[in-house]
């Protein structure tokens, strides 16, 4: 048993290859040859099968074109076996020869085949391969005649597999021995070499002689002895006199069939520009991520997170900006990766199924809100950018929601005395005339003597009567009715639902309330007249003139009143600050009420006379 084994290690010691052997003679050289051959890729797919094996099986290539395939029909005695054999080939890189196998051929006769898998490293787009050749072994008096004819097959085959894949122009294949010299390359090694270095390439010239820049030639070298030393690897880098070019290149060990490495296999694949464009893309999103960091708006991307019924319950945070963590006083690594639930679990369920909703459909949406956790008003646009994701723009609207307020305030707003004003006195008059408010009262008050109290006072003194008066009317009247200042010194107040008994008691009390109060000293004193509409076919227009006469004719009996108490005042105040003016007063008051009643006036004329004077 030990003669038939085919023993590849004495014979393949010193062999090397030299031949310049073109890519037709080597792809002939590969279909042609009596040793059948298979070429492997890691996922169990067989990339080729050449004549020999299809003819000896006696199967079409679509017959057998996968592992699975090959050992249910050919190889099937030891199907457990191979497929670990093959598993720790491509994990582990081992080369192992000259293995003897029972094979099936398809009409059924059993044949003995001497294995012999290499691990070649990776093809151009990158997957592991090997190649397995296999010597028929049956007669075994052809094993000693034909072994060296084999071996020196093999060995060529496994240079061919990474040399003969010519390629597109900007691809390098070539594959070198471990002195560096070439062994075979292609011409798109040929033309790179001539425009990066300008020097020609020629089989067994030493490689490292022909990198003419000194920095590329030391980087390649130490890639270079990576691979001698059976490391498989790859790299991104810039060649060239001006770093004028950019290669994606792999880097292989050649094993020959004793298991030993003999050379170094290199692809490599320009890519300048490709990285041109990454290196536009990457400026572009630096641009991106400096206005995405310093915007003022706050920026925060979400993912939204569904229920077993494609319901939104919950959202992630997948980025914010700077400015989104200053208007909440986050920090960054409290929010990414979090959910909603666990930031803010007091969140109203509304905002959940709403961005859902912008999330799922990609409608974009707009809302204004107010949020009491940060004290402030926001405006919150919300759009998709890819489905299952939503994003906020967010910025503070609380200046901007102020002003409109005070905007809104000194619209409906005395600003005197902070009552509503005559425009909003007009809008409800319109507004609260419905059937609901029935029975709406009315009531309308006059400020007794503010004319006296300017003139005598000063517009300060009138302006704070005014305020005092309204604060009043408000203290004494409910949050449901309305208190309006509609004239200089005229008041009137909505009572919606409020019969007249209830409005003759709220007129009650505010009375009772001015008699109690003074400004510097002067008395307050409000004329009011009120009614009430019961019926929706009133004229609630009909009822206020009515309100409005009753008003005056209660002025006329007690403005007097108020006029004269306010004179008392005025001569109090004087007197108070000059005692000769008060008797200079009084001798001027005599003196008139003398000369009337000589003169024969009335006596209420003599009275008038008589303060006059005074």
């Amino acid at each position: 048993m030990e003669n038939s084994r085919l023993n590849i290690s004495d014979v393949a010691t010193d062999i090397r290859l030299r031949k310049d052997i073109t890519k037709e003679n080597y792809e002939i050289a590969l279909n042609e040859s009596p040793v059948p051959m298979i070429l492997h890729v890691e996922t169990g797919e067989f990339l080729f099968m050449n004549k020999a094996c299809l003819e000896i099986t006696g199967y079409d290539f679509e017959q057998v074109n996968t592992i699975d395939k090959w050992m249910d029909k050919v190889h099937r005695d030891r199907n457990d076996y191979n497929k670990e054999f093959i598993k720790n080939i491509f994990d582990n890189g081992i080369s192992v020869q000259g293995e003897e196998e029972i094979v099936y051929t398809k009409s059924g006769e059993q044949r003995v085949w001497a294995f012999h898998n290499s691990y070649i490293g990776k093809l151009k787009d990158g997957q592991k391969a090997i190649i397995t050749a296999a010597v028929d072994v049956t007669e075994q008096n052809r094993i000693k005649t034909e072994e060296n004819r084999i071996l020196e097959e093999l060995s060529n085959t496994k240079i061919l597999l990474e040399a003969s894949l010519e390629s597109p122009k900007d691809m390098i294949i070539l594959s070198f021995d471990k002195e560096y010299r070439y062994l075979y390359f292609n011409t798109g090694h040929q033309n790179t070499m001539k425009q990066l270095y300008n020097v020609d390439v020629e089989t067994g010239k030493n490689i490292l002689d022909c990198i003419l820049v000194e920095k590329d030639r030391i980087r390649e070298k130490i890639n270079y002895d990576r691979a001698l030393n059976g490391e498989s690897h790859s790299l991104i880098e810039r060649y060239g006199p001006h770093h004028d070019l950019y290669f994606e290149t792999f880097y292989n060990p050649i094993v020959n069939s004793n298991g030993n490495i003999i050379g170094a296999s290199v692809f490599s694949h320009e890519i300048t520009t490709r990285i041109n464009e990454l290196e536009r893309v990457k400026e572009s999103e630096e641009k991106f991520r400096l206005i995405y960091s310093s915007m003022s708006q706050g920026l925060a991307v979400h993912e939204i997170i569904l229920d077993k019924t494609n319901r939104p319950i919950d959202y992630r945070y997948i980025d914010v900006n700077d400015s989104y963590l200053k208007l909440f006083g986050y920090k960054r690594e409290n929010l990414i990766g979090k959910r909603i639930r666990e930031v803010a679990p007091l969140l109203e369920e509304y905002w959940i199924e709403a961005f859902g909703e912008v999330a799922l459909t990609g409608e974009p949406a707009y809302y204004e809100n107010y949020s009491q956790s940060a004290n402030k008003y926001f405006s919150t646009y919300a759009y998709s950018p890819k489905h299952g994701r939503f994003a906020v723009l967010i910025s503070d609207i609380t200046n901007r929601i102020k002003r409109e307020e005070e905007i809104k305030y000194l619209s409906y707003n005395d600003q005197l005395t902070g009552v509503y004003n005559r425009r909003y006195y007009d809008e409800q008059f319109l507004t609260l005339d419905i059937e609901e408010n029935l029975p709406l009262s009315l009531v309308m008050g006059d400020v007794n003597g503010l004319k006296l109290v300017n003139d005598s006072f000063g517009h300060l003194v009138g302006d704070e009567l005014l305020k005092k008066v309204a604060a009043i009317l408000q203290k004494a009247c409910r949050a449901s009715d309305v208190v309006t200042r509609i004239g200089g010194d005229e008041f009137v107040i909505f009572l919606p639902k409020t019969s007249k008994a209830s409005t003759e008691r709220i007129i009650e009390r505010i009375n009772k309330s001015t008699s109690r109060q003074k400004v510097d000293a002067i008395d307050i004193s409000i004329s009011f007249g009120y009614g009430t509409k019961t019926k929706v076919e009133e004229s609630l227009v009909e009822v206020f003139k009515g309100i409005e006469d009753a008003m005056y004719r209660t002025k006329l009996n007690e403005s007097s009143s108020m006029r004269s108490k306010t004179i008392d005042l005025i001569m109090t105040t004087l007197f108070e600050k000059n005692e000769r003016e008060m008797h200079h007063s009084q001798r001027v008051s005599n003196l008139c009420e003398r000369l009337g009643r000589e003169i024969g006036l009335e006596k209420e004329l003599v009275k008038q006379l008589k303060t006059g004077g005074l």
